[in-house]
């Protein structure tokens, strides 16, 4: 019998946390396999994630890195080229258009239940809001407009009410 010897690298660590944290199921949540691919977004999408924790491989090179990893038993060398740059182009563009913000906050939530992190305070700040003109009256319990930058315009647009 002739001994075959397959690439396992990190790989198995990377699954065990991908599964505890629920990744497949974001995926197919917030990237559903809507046009019935024979290879859904989510397996892409995952495989992907295993791609950059070990080598981050560019997308054209993908699919010779998981020749490394299959072994023609569990899974054949030929289903390796389904993954293509250009598949792989396709799942990213549908990650794009997918509601990243939700989808990164479950996945944090996700994060905090499994490992059980203590959480006093989280800050998670992507979005850029734009206050213009002076705010009379407002409740002492509201947030302070201060000054801020805005990284869609790139420079400072808001002024302290406040003196």
């Amino acid at each position: 019998m002739e001994t075959k010897i397959k690439k396992v690298d990190i790989l198995p660590l990377v699954k065990y946390y991908m599964e505890r944290l629920g990744l497949v199921q974001l995926f197919n949540k917030y990237v559903p396999n809507s046009n019935g691919a024979d290879i859904p977004p989510s397996q892409v999408l995952c495989m992907m994630v295993m791609n950059i924790m070990v080598s981050a491989t560019p997308l054209y090179r993908v699919e010779d890195w998981l020749h490394d990893y299959v072994d023609g038993i569990g899974e054949q060398r030929r289903d390796a080229a389904k993954y293509n740059d250009d598949r792989i182009g396709c799942c990213l563009e549908l990650l794009f258009d997918a509601d990243r913000s939700s989808f990164m906050v479950d996945l944090n939530a996700n994060a905090i239940r499994v490992h059980r992190l203590v959480i006093e305070q989280i800050h998670n700040d992507t979005t850029s809001i734009t206050f213009i003109g002076a705010y009379e009256g407002a409740d002492p319990k509201a947030v302070k407009i201060t000054y801020g930058y805005n990284k869609n315009a790139g420079q400072i647009v808001s002024r302290s009410c406040s003196g």
